[in-house]
């Protein structure tokens, strides 16, 4: 039994080192902006809905705070996603050995971001397929307690996998019991930090602002249609639920259906291939799938001209691209230049550049298509109250001026009552700059 445990520790230490090298040569740090920033607010006492908006639950960002109340680093904060990670893939490599552990391993590794709610959920909903495919006694309760975290992480694929859930078994009461205590525990949080209606609102009734985001590459046709449709087949000839809970999973890429965004469905699709006994063509065919997208990955941190950051607080001794850490060099120039103004910026990197002042996000820091709940007026009126008898600043970064019909996900409303209600004043390579004096 010991040799049993002991093997586990070096197994886990070897796969936490791989994934921690990984994260240094290749991760380019992107949208964990917004999922480290929203634990970083919460480890510096801020309550989510109330003092900064996100539209996705919240267990995941209070889980990940509680390393940040140590110290508010991005070490730590990844660190602890490796720690997950590192568990659920040597449960991997002790089921079905280094070949299987290996490809999974790899086509996880492929994502864009690796340290957000989305890969998060992704983290679950393989702990949910083990389950399934264990025999374990108490695997159904806890599938559904899992089912419930994730619908208190997004609440969209928790949505869908509570279906599932419920409609896949006997004992539905005991089935609504287990997926819904997390549910419960979330609004008893919500009441206790009087942010119900915030959270109502941002993520719930301005579900219909969000879907202004819909977007859609050729690259995902190409890589879904081929991964849905061999679902679907086996699914007809085997009836496996695990195919139903990946479908389901799949909500995860709506309506941001982009390169990005479809690199956290494959390793659920990849799971179900090695978890099946079929035949070697198919290994073979996803392995050189693996390794070609995996060179587009290399080539994605040349392209980004990834930097190793040593005087970025919190993201000192990280990687992140060359262009995110000038901007925050050029942004931290500017509110030295102007100290005696409020300083508004917009655009999709506002997080990563106040981050690295460790500068205090609110509102007004993530004003992306649909990130303000039903009411986004709201919002810039409040700011135009604000600057009526103050000197203010307004930042627009170059992503708020696409070019040629491109997509942006910063909001352009802001941008437009910007240009139409202050005065340009100049611009550096990274902001257009406006003022009310």
């Amino acid at each position: 039994m010991k040799n049993k445990y002991l093997k586990f520790i070096i197994e886990f230490l070897i796969i936490f080192i791989i994934l921690l090298l990984f994260s240094y040569i290749f991760t380019i740090i992107k949208d964990e902006f917004y999922a480290f920033g929203f634990s970083y607010n919460i480890a510096n006492h801020k309550f989510p809905y109330k003092d900064f908006n996100m539209v996705v639950g919240p267990f995941y960002n209070l889980l990940m705070a509680i390393p940040l109340f140590i110290k508010n680093k991005y070490l730590l904060f990844m660190l602890t996603h490796i720690f997950f990670y590192s568990t659920i893939f040597t449960i991997v490599y002790e089921k079905y050995g280094i070949k299987k552990f290996s490809i999974l391993l790899i086509s996880f590794l492929i994502g864009e971001t690796l340290y957000t709610y989305n890969n998060f959920c992704t983290f679950l909903i393989l702990m949910i397929l083990l389950l399934i495919d264990s025999k374990y006694k108490y695997r159904i309760p806890i599938i559904g307690i899992l089912i419930g975290l994730i619908l208190v992480t997004k609440h969209n694929i928790g949505g869908v996998l509570a279906i599932i859930y419920f409609f896949s078994g006997k004992d539905k009461l005991k089935r609504i019991i287990c997926c819904s205590t997390p549910f419960f525990l979330l609004a008893l949080y919500l009441l206790i930090t009087n942010s119900l209606f915030e959270y109502l609102d941002l993520c719930i009734f301005g579900a219909g602002n969000f879907l202004n985001n819909f977007m859609i590459e050729p690259i995902v046709i190409l890589i879904m249609i081929p991964m849905i449709g061999y679902l679907i087949y086996k699914y007809y000839k085997t009836k496996d639920i695990k195919i139903l809970y990946i479908l389901g999973s799949y909500i995860l890429i709506f309506p941001i259906l982009d390169y990005n965004h479809i690199l956290w469905c494959v390793p659920l699709f990849v799971y179900y291939l090695i978890s099946e006994k079929n035949n070697r063509y198919i290994k073979i065919c996803l392995t050189v799938f693996i390794v070609i997208i995996l060179l587009l990955k290399v080539g994605e941190a040349v392209y980004y001209k990834t930097i190793f950051v040593t005087d970025s607080n919190p993201f000192k001794y990280m990687t992140m691209s060359k262009e995110i850490y000038d901007k925050g060099m050029d942004t931290k120039k500017l509110y030295n230049e102007y100290k005696d103004y409020d300083i508004y910026i917009f655009g999709i990197y506002t997080y990563a550049s106040k981050l690295q002042m460790n500068s205090t996000l609110d509102f007004y820091d993530l004003i992306n298509k649909g990130n303000l709940g039903k009411n986004e007026d709201k919002y810039i009126n409040d700011i135009i109250n604000k600057c009526t008898n103050k000197k203010c600043l307004f930042l627009l970064d170059i992503t708020m001026y696409p070019k040629d019909n491109e997509y942006t996900s910063s909001n352009l409303l802001f941008k437009n009552v910007v240009e139409d209600n202050y005065n340009y004043i100049g611009q550096t390579p990274y902001y257009v700059i406006f003022s009310n004096q």
